[in-house]
């Protein structure tokens, strides 16, 4: 009854010092003896945690009591079978070191190759996507000397080259019927005078005198003054030889025709050459070998009446053995 408050606070302060001892003294075995406190049980020795600025005493876990891994309890698990550092996670987030290649779990650059996921030059092959040269084959995707296949027999560039024009179904002198030889490599518009490459040949009336008749050798192209075929050879490097055929007769009943046949441009040619008024077809082959110029894009040959008319029905310009 009697005891006084001196004693009581003494004995009350006896009292807690024991049972904060026997508080810290619970805990598991170590191996190598002596105990220590058990895994994350939330209490911190600092001290008394009357100095803040103490160190912890030893045995005791820095930060209030927490282990690394957040808290867990180790019960035969590997890493106490939860999450490592990080907030009990792995590295980055709980993913298995950047779950692939860096940058968070990706591949490099977003999961695709380098360069944004396409392979350099724009995710196409060189030049476009396309094999060189626009996706053809060299030479424009066609084989070499304008699509003639190897093996024609004719060696590429080389061969006879001819040119035709016939008045059957034409409505003037003008404005034959176009027939051209099979030489690869060489097409119409390579005959073009003008060297533009667009017009290939012509025929010119010079003296603007001819007229187209049904006679009896077949319909023709009849004229007194001068007729001439425009030709171009730009891309003609030789030739051995060049022949003239005509097929026609003089527009008479009772005289042959006379005239001249050459290229302007050199001035050589043929004199006097005749055809007679006979209802059969004249036919003529003339040599004008040596009168053109091989790359020249303005050539000619001029059929000039000396006496008498006229009457063509075909005429044909051959170079032969010639080269391109």
């Amino acid at each position: 009854m009697g005891i006084s408050a001196g004693l009581r606070t003494t004995a009350l302060t006896a009292v807690l010092t024991a049972l904060m001892v026997s508080g810290c003294e619970c805990g598991d075995e170590r191996t190598g003896g002596g105990t220590r406190p058990a895994r994350d049980s939330g209490v911190a020795v600092y001290d008394g945690g009357e100095d803040a600025g103490d160190k912890p005493e030893a045995g005791a876990f820095f930060d209030a009591g927490f282990e690394i891994d957040a808290g867990q309890v180790a019960d035969g698990g590997p890493s106490d079978a939860a999450p490592m550092m990080d907030a009990g996670d792995l590295m980055d987030a709980g993913q298995p070191a950047d779950a692939s290649p860096l940058d968070s779990g990706l591949p490099m650059d977003s999961g695709a190759p380098a360069d944004t996921g396409i392979p350099p030059d724009s995710g196409v092959p060189p030049d476009s996507g396309i094999p060189p040269d626009s996706g053809i084959p060299p030479d424009s995707g066609v084989p070499p000397d304008s699509g003639v296949p190897p093996d024609s027999g004719i060696p590429p560039g080389s061969g006879d080259l001819w040119i035709e024009i016939r008045y059957a179904g034409a409505s003037s002198a003008r404005s034959p019927r176009w027939s051209y030889s099979t030489s690869p490599g060489w097409s119409a518009i390579d005959w073009d005078f003008r060297g533009s490459r667009g017009s290939g040949a012509e025929v010119w009336d010079l003296r603007n005198n001819s007229q187209i008749v049904d006679d009896h050798v077949g319909r023709a192209a009849v004229f007194q003054g001068e007729l001439q075929l425009m030709l171009g050879l730009t891309r003609l490097i030789s030739h051995s030889g060049v022949t003239v055929e005509m097929q026609g007769r003089s527009y008479a009943c009772c005289s042959p025709v006379r005239f001249d046949v050459f290229n302007p441009a050199t001035g050589c040619g043929v004199s006097q050459v005749s055809m007679s008024q006979s209802w059969t077809p004249s036919m003529v082959s003339l040599d004008l070998s040596g009168c053109f110029v091989n790359g020249s894009n303005l050539q000619a040959v001029r059929i000039d009446p000396t006496s008498g008319t006229v009457a063509l029905t075909r005429m044909r310009v051959t170079f032969h053995n010639a080269r391109w």
